[in-house]
């Protein structure tokens, strides 16, 4: 398996060579003479570009730019829409890359689509940030080490979006088909409606280690949600940090009877509610990153009649993880609504912790479930 010892080799720099006045001269003649062929077009080659739309790359001192390869690339029709369908790989080359998206539309990665974004080891980090308006994923995102033939699940996919995330179908009806939700599967995920207060100490990585500085975000306006349709089943698994922090939380999504679904193999689900806030992470097991620390810096602004909820968090899917971790503050103190399942099943095969940290009140429905050794209300 590909480690940190033995790196992908750095592409071969194409060389060109510019000609002297006297060969352009000559080549001219050359191609005017008489009974000369006509000059043959240089061919163009227009390198291929994401399904979704462009991005601009900023790696971490250490690494390289990423290599983009689109694997396939087609339509499909249902019913009167049009889809485009894609396969497609982004190799990352430093432990830390931020890629700023434009998009064209708001949609990012389709219910038809697949995006695989190859590490070079589990702690590895790419951001996938966006503006301009809420974002919706709809397709399959995975996080391979190595190559994705490798089957090697790991590293680390965030997304950052201060006008809110959602994970669902594309928000359209259709009739003829079933349509999966977003699925989303990594060594770590984070989906935050915020964005970094500074890109230099995330690239910098000083927010990983037992002597970390926290990584700080701000202008978290916006809400991430897992959001109510028929035809989505979304999931995000991983096997370290799972979070998702933003204005309001809603894990409500799950369509056919199927309950969305966070799932933390051997790490924590954290679940925030803030304006600004910062978190610190560690390594753990093959190299993972998990969630150390979680500070709420300023609480969120959204009002109830912004919400249509008189809810920070809602919890209608399963969540299941070592340790659970809801944490929220609201200028309105906006609470936490619990009708779902949350099972915190430490790695050892012991029931772990959920930890409740609120400025609010929380309901739990006589439909959840919740599964821990230890609950822990704002200890």
């Amino acid at each position: 398996m590909p480690n940190a010892a033995n790196p992908r080799p750095a592409p071969q720099l194409l060389k060109t060579r510019l000609l002297g006045g006297a060969a352009v001269c000559a080549l001219s003649l050359a191609l005017t003479a008489q009974g000369a062929g006509a000059a043959t077009a240089p061919s163009l080659v227009i390198p291929p570009t994401p399904a979704s739309g462009n991005y601009t790359a900023k790696p971490s001192p250490n690494g390289g730019a990423p290599d983009f390869n689109q694997i396939s690339k087609s339509s499909i029709k249902v019913g009167s829409l049009t889809f485009v369908t894609s396969s497609e790989e982004i190799t990352l080359n430093a432990p830390r890359t931020i890629l700023d998206w434009t998009l064209n539309s708001n949609t990012f990665i389709n219910s038809y689509q697949q995006l695989n974004f190859i590490f070079h080891n589990r702690s590895d980090i790419v951001v996938n940030r966006f503006s301009g308006g809420p974002v919706n994923i709809s397709g399959v995102i995975n996080g391979y080490v190595g190559s994705s033939s490798s089957g090697v699940i790991g590293g680390n996919i965030w997304f950052l979006d201060p006008n809110g995330l959602s994970f669902g179908s594309d928000g359209r009806s259709y009739t003829n088909s079933k349509i999966g939700g977003a699925q989303i599967r990594a060594g770590g995920v984070l989906a935050a409606a915020a964005n970094f207060a500074s890109d230099d100490a995330f690239l910098a990585g000083t927010f990983i280690g037992s002597n970390a500085t926290p990584l700080k975000f701000n202008n978290g306006a916006g809400t991430v949600t897992l959001p109510i349709d028929s035809w989505t089943t979304a999931s995000i698994t991983t096997d370290g940090m799972l979070a998702l922090v933003g204005s309001q939380i809603s894990t409500a999504g799950g369509g056919w009877n199927q309950p969305a679904r966070l799932k933390s193999n051997y790490g924590s689900v954290l679940l925030g509610v803030a304006n600004a806030f910062g978190l610190t992470l560690k390594t753990f097991g093959a190299g993972d990153l998990d969630l150390l620390s979680f500070q709420i810096d300023t609480p969120s602004k959204l009002t109830a009649a912004q919400a249509g909820s008189s809810y920070a968090i809602n919890i209608n899917g399963d969540v299941n993880a070592a340790n659970i971790l809801i944490a929220t503050a609201s200028l309105t103190h906006m609470g936490v609504n619990l009708n779902g399942k949350l099972i915190a099943t430490s790695a050892s095969g012991a029931n772990g912790v959920i930890d409740l940290r609120t400025d609010a009140t929380v309901a739990a429905t006589t439909a959840a479930i919740i599964t821990a050794d230890k609950l822990t209300f704002n200890a």
